[in-house]
């Protein structure tokens, strides 16, 4: 004679075990949102400066001033993030689907040649600050600074995204990310409309480039940060929707600003204990 099924679907241990893992997280997470954001400075400045205290040297000669206020991350830094900033927004709203799939190897091949020019102009920079008794290729320059940062924060953001969507969606897209390179000349167009727009130093453009900037910060972790909590949580290629990414999203967003806030507390300590100033 058979059994006769449960009223209930049983649900096991180990499920039970992966709810509160996953919502202990989104917790976790709101909590350090809440740190972040209600402790000093209480200005949506000073918030932007804590940003750039983390991950940037904010050397006032390495930086454009609008209106005689510094902004946040210096030149390169600015770029990186600003173009990590329009391009993810960018794909995410104006690409629609689920594009998991990297570009064409020749567009691949120039965002990676993007990146390794950053690193030469960074390295010739580094050269030509801290040692200028050595050889270096050309005279550093902002603007230099500023154009490979933005090449190269574009560059990444389009990286990043399909390794996003292969790992989050059930069923991701085929296509690449970029298709041809009809579809990529927005982004690169864009970029090299901000090389002028941002050294011109236009005071009010102070606080929309401050903000927009330093989101990029956010944003860029936020996103690697959220594929490697979907690994961590066993969520992988499981969401259906939205709705259904919302828990590593918002556990991507508070490592992010974990992240910020341990970098800024590591830098501060190493900083007083050389005698620097903050």
């Amino acid at each position: 004679m058979t059994e006769p099924l449960p009223d209930h679907p049983v649900v096991s241990p180990r499920h039970n075990l992966g709810r509160v893992t996953r919502w202990g997280a989104v917790a976790l997470a709101l909590g350090i949102l809440a740190l972040f954001f209600l402790r000093p400075p209480w200005n949506v400045v000073g918030k932007t400066y804590l940003v750039g205290y983390a991950v940037c040297h904010q050397l006032p000669s390495h930086s454009f001033h609008l209106g005689g206020r510094q902004l946040p991350l210096c030149a390169r830094c600015t770029g990186i993030y600003l173009g990590a900033f329009y391009t993810l927004g960018g794909l995410f709203l104006w690409r629609r689907g689920r594009p998991a799939q990297m570009p064409p190897v020749s567009l691949l091949a120039l965002l990676l040649g993007f990146i390794a020019l950053m690193a030469i102009d960074g390295t010739n920079s580094y050269l030509a600050s801290f040692f200028p008794s050595l050889p270096h290729l050309y005279e550093p320059q902002n603007w230099l600074r500023l154009t490979t940062g933005l090449l190269a924060g574009m560059s990444l953001a389009i990286i990043v995204t399909p390794l996003f969507h292969v790992t989050v969606w059930q069923v991701p897209s085929e296509s690449p990310v970029l298709p041809d390179w009809r579809s990529f000349w927005p982004f690169l167009l864009l970029a090299l409309a901000l090389i002028p727009l941002v050294s011109a130093e236009i005071p009010w453009l102070f606080y929309p480039i401050a903000v927009t900037s330093t989101a990029g910060v956010v944003l860029l972790l936020s996103t690697t940060n959220a594929v490697l909590a979907t690994i961590f949580l066993r969520m992988e290629n499981r969401a259906k929707n939205w709705r259904e990414v919302s828990i590593p999203l918002v556990t991507g967003v508070g490592l992010a600003f974990l992240e910020i806030m341990m970098m800024d507390a590591v830098r501060a300590a190493i900083t007083a204990a050389l005698g620097l100033p903050f």
